[in-house]
């Protein structure tokens, strides 16, 4: 009863010290002017509605039938899950040493706010974009809201495991930090966000179903299209690959947190 005691009052600690971390981050990056914490959601709406209409003005053109818009926007959407966490974790370590000699704040925590403050900004605005499109009848509700789900949720999980790599990985050395925003770049164009799978020559199919977030966005969009599109995605592909990143990022995670010169 004690161990579970203890385990609920650690769990509410943790809880607090993630919220705070997020709160901070918010400020930080927005200020307290203006609409301030909206610029959380605004920023990544904008964006994906900017990408989604122009894709969808050109692709409409000479596809009238295929859904460019909720094509663009669930590919657009799903693949900042990993791109914002991955990105924004760079520097949630190096940012916050100060908060590491507060005796319940560990680097862990550090990127998993990050973690849930980025994968709840992306989630809302494209909730709202959806919701939005959908009442202008330029969207359709979902075929299938279980492959939505669960692509979403293993897009997610990928932007943990990615977060927690390149936060530590940019801790221990600055050149990664200059050599991930052109990888970030590569793995988004090449990770099925502007083309389904099946538009592929077959040679290069296999080669971006290496990319664990081809199967997680292929999921995504045939949650939306069903037979509009032949999906190309293994789930335990996705579940394997998700499970060996985050066994990886939890090892450099410890690594950097036992190394006193890297975080002090």
């Amino acid at each position: 009863m004690n161990s579970l005691t203890e385990f609920i009052e650690a769990f509410r600690i943790q809880k607090r010290i993630i919220h705070a971390l997020m709160m901070r981050e918010i400020i930080t990056r927005y200020g307290r002017k203006n609409i301030g914490f909206l610029w959380l959601f605004v920023e990544p709406a904008l964006i994906t509605l900017i990408f989604t209409l122009v894709h969808g003005l050109f692709r409409g053109r000479s596809h009238s039938d295929f859904p460019a818009v909720i094509f663009m926007l669930s590919g657009y959407s799903a693949s900042s899950l990993w791109r914002n966490v991955a990105t924004h974790c760079l520097a949630a370590i190096k940012a916050n040493i100060a908060l590491l000699y507060h005796r319940y704040v560990k680097i862990l925590d550090l990127l998993l706010s990050r973690f849930v403050l980025e994968i709840g900004a992306v989630t809302g605005a494209f909730l709202f974009l959806f919701m939005v499109f959908h009442a202008l009848k330029m969207a359709s509700l979902p075929v299938n809201y279980f492959h939505v789900v669960q692509g979403w949720f293993l897009m997610c999980w990928l932007g943990m495991a990615l977060g927690f790599i390149t936060g530590s990985l940019a801790t221990i050395s600055e050149v990664f930090s200059r050599i991930w925003p052109p990888l970030n770049l590569i793995f988004f164009i090449t990770g099925g966000t502007f083309f389904l799978i099946e538009w592929v020559p077959e040679h290069f199919r296999k080669l971006i179903l290496l990319l664990p977030m081809a199967h997680n966005i292929e999921m995504v969009r045939y949650g939306f299209l069903g037979g509009k599109m032949h999906p190309y995605y293994s789930v335990e592909y996705s579940v394997m690959a998700n499970l060996f990143l985050t066994l990886i990022g939890l090892l450099l995670v410890k690594y950097v947190s036992q190394k006193e010169e890297l975080i002090t």
